[in-house]
Order: structure tokens, then sequence, then C-alpha cells
């Protein structure tokens, strides 16, 4: 499942600003956190 552009950015956002863990940014926004994992491995390349 890739995730929308809007939600990375939110997830960005939460991991930079925030400070929260991955896990805790995906719950926020509403992916598994492994979909988060994911779309920040591939946002990388």
């Amino acid at each position: 499942m890739e995730m929308e552009k809007r939600k990375l950015y939110a997830l960005v956002g939460l991991l930079m600003d925030e400070r929260l863990s991955v896990r805790e940014a995906a719950d926020v926004i509403g992916v598994s956190h492994m979909t988060a994992y994911r779309a920040l491995q591939n946002s990388e390349t």
C-alpha cells in the first residue's frame, strides 16, 4: 500500500517538528507503522 503524499508530508512533519516516533506518528495519521517505515524508506530513493 502506497501512502498518499499528504500523509507522507504529515508523517515527516510529526517526526521532525513534534519529535514523535514513527509508530506514534503513524498512529496519529492513521496508517500502520510498517506502512510509515516503507514510505519513509521509499521516499529516500
